[in-house]
């Protein structure tokens, strides 16, 4: 593997993957490739490319013999976010040349006011994020959109904003691999201060035990 590595987080009802696809397909000159969960919710004819979970890692096979230049990869809600950023920390040192680009969370703006819980789940995934795309913004949920917007901009979470609508998707601005996260996980070594390192990331940390200091919750779970 080589190229662009992107990673989503997504509410189910974003619509992330029909925003995706749609917006990457047309342009088959992109040599792009979404990879989603194969016993994921998230699987319809238009993707035909999924990853299985083997022990810690991502597993897939790639059919077709192309060089492929980007690769979008969705994250699973019936995993643990931090395992599954600790597999994309792995797949990244097994192939050099690949690189990070972008971590984006799709969040179907309706769980703002009804999803008991979202902001502990939104607050991990955020901490890892370089922007929030907002789907289905409707008057009724306008305002705790903007909340929700001002509550990171209060934390200073330096990550971009994104109110998408049914007719068009900023690619390249959501693609272009400028990092706006909190976390160092995926800077390189040599740029960490010599008091940090990916384990001492509060979400990845772990107690003597084994379980994470901070949890993110699964509360998209289908087991749940």
């Amino acid at each position: 593997m080589k190229g662009i590595l992107h990673l989503i987080l997504a509410t189910p009802g974003s619509s992330a993957h029909k925003y995706l696809f749609s917006a990457i397909e047309p342009n088959s000159s992109n040599k792009s490739l979404i990879l989603c969960p194969k016993d994921g919710a998230a699987q319809n004819a238009t993707i035909s490319n999924f990853w299985e979970w083997d022990d810690k890692d991502f597993k897939f096979t790639i059919a077709r013999e192309t060089e492929f230049e980007e690769w979008i990869l969705f994250l699973s809600n019936d995993l643990e976010v931090a395992d599954q950023i600790e597999a994309t920390l792995r797949l990244l040192a097994l192939y050099p040349d690949l690189s990070l680009g972008r971590v984006l969370v799709f969040l179907d703006s309706e769980k703002l006011a009804h999803k008991q819980d979202l902001y502990l789940w939104l607050d991990g995934c955020s901490h890892f994020a370089d922007a929030i795309c907002y789907t289905n913004r409707k008057n009724t949920n306008s305002k705790h959109i903007q909340d929700c917007i001002n509550r990171y901009s209060s934390m200073r979470y330096p990550l971009e904003t994104y109110v998408l609508n049914k007719k068009t998707l900023p690619i390249s601005s959501l693609l272009n691999p400028v990092a706006r996260r909190i976390s160092h996980v995926f800077d390189p070594l040599d740029l960490l201060d010599k008091n940090e390192s990916i384990e001492s990331d509060p979400y990845l940390e772990r107690h003597a035990n084994g379980e994470r200091v901070r949890k993110i919750p699964l509360i998209f779970s289908r087991s749940g």
